[in-house]
């Protein structure tokens, strides 16, 4: 019986999850659209959105993904249906090379300059240094 009740609370999160994820990569999509990015969005599954993006801009990618997957998304589901979230949302950043060789940002100035120098030498390596 826990696990049917874990399910039945889980099934509406991660249904709102994935339909927040799709508002949001629309808005991303819109940006890189209206912008005239070399962004690529290649992948889209429940709550994560892939995309490809040249090294050199990731920073300014991942500040407007940020803000496209949180407050915009946030603001149109608001606009749209009246819902208001009772919590703020962040987003978590992976970045890498290839698939399987993927880091999860750490948005400090020094997370970024490592990240940066760590694709920068071509992000083989699994394991943060």
């Amino acid at each position: 019986m826990g696990a049917a009740n874990r399910l039945a609370r889980n099934a509406p999160i991660q249904g709102m999850a994935s339909d927040a994820c799709i508002i949001g990569a629309t808005l991303w999509l819109d940006h890189i659209e209206q912008h005239n990015r070399d962004w690529k969005i290649v992948n889209i599954v429940h709550d994560s959105c892939v995309t490809e993006v040249p090294i050199d801009e990731i920073e300014e990618a991942a500040n407007i993904a940020e803000r496209c997957f949180t407050v915009r998304m946030m603001r149109t589901i608001r606009d749209i249906w009246g819902l208001d979230f009772i919590c703020p949302l962040e987003v978590e950043l992976d970045f890498g090379i290839r698939w399987g060789a993927m880091r999860k940002l750490d948005p400090t100035p020094t997370g970024w300059r490592q990240m940066r120098s760590w694709l920068d030498a071509g992000g083989l390596d699994e394991k943060p240094k």
